[in-house]
């Protein structure tokens, strides 16, 4: 588990985590990370995300608070899915919170 995604753990600790992935995406000079975890307590998927080591906030989407077998294909969807958003969020900073 990375520092990162320790952090996150610790940050709450009433929630309990399935810990998914972690990767690295690099876009507009900056390293961002990617925490990608299920909420054990409602099946909620999440993707926090670091810029350069700092936390900045999570990505989830609730049409995937669903009970997903862990490993199956649709959880590995799930997966991809958030990421890709994560992925342009980061790259677009609509909002500028990246």
């Amino acid at each position: 588990m990375t520092p990162f995604a320790q952090s996150v753990q610790e940050a709450e600790p009433d929630l309990e985590f399935v810990p998914l992935t972690s990767i690295i995406h690099r876009a507009r000079g900056f390293a961002f990370e990617f925490y990608v975890c299920r909420i054990l307590s409602s099946g909620q998927f999440r993707v926090y995300v670091a810029k350069d080591g700092e936390g900045c906030g999570y990505i989830f989407d609730p049409t995937h608070d669903t009970r997903i077998e862990g490993g199956c294909a649709t959880e590995a969807a799930v997966i991809a899915d958030l990421l890709e958003a994560a992925r342009n969020d980061v790259e677009e900073n609509f909002q500028d919170v990246y």
